[in-house]
């Protein structure tokens, strides 16, 4: 990736929950919706990317990622976790989207964007690294490549 294209990606990714936290901090009711909506829409949209790659006679999304990072078809064992573990991603993103919701609906302002704009994401890399700790103890005896690698190989992803 280009290093102009980098820069304008992880400027977006920094820019958006501090926007989302301007538009709802801004006063006007229309603004409000748009900053719990956008946040809210993206984790609603991650839940439906993960789980429509549950149904019967699709592959699940971890297991293409896993297919990709090793070039080659899954052995059983890893079948069966990438599956649960697109189940745990598609469960993660509908929880973070609940939250985000229950938050903006009952909680204080503070509290949903601080968990909206800085706390969802934290959680994200968190599960991500974990979930890498993880593999590489679970299934030691199995190549793996580095997270960044992962993250650099994830525009060769395609959806089936």
């Amino acid at each position: 990736m280009p290093r102009a294209k980098r820069f304008l990606t992880a400027a977006a990714l920094l820019a958006f929950p501090l926007l989302c936290h301007f538009a709802v901090t801004r006063g006007d009711a229309p603004a409000a919706a748009l900053g719990i909506a956008l946040p809210l829409a993206v984790n609603l949209a991650l839940c439906a990317l993960f789980g429509r790659t549950l149904a019967a006679g699709r592959e699940p999304m971890i297991a293409r990622f896993a297919r990709l990072e090793r070039g080659e078809p899954l052995p059983a064992d890893l079948a069966r976790y990438t599956r649960r573990l697109t189940v745990a991603w598609t469960v993660f993103f509908a929880v973070m989207a609940a939250t985000s919701l229950a938050l903006a609906a009952w909680g204080p302002l503070a509290v949903w964007s601080l968990f909206t704009n800085l706390i969802n994401y934290a959680l994200v890399v968190l599960f991500f690294l974990g979930e890498y700790l993880v593999r590489r103890i679970r299934f030691r005896h199995y190549r793996h490549l580095s997270p960044i690698e992962v993250v650099r190989r994830l525009h060769t992803y395609r959806p089936l």
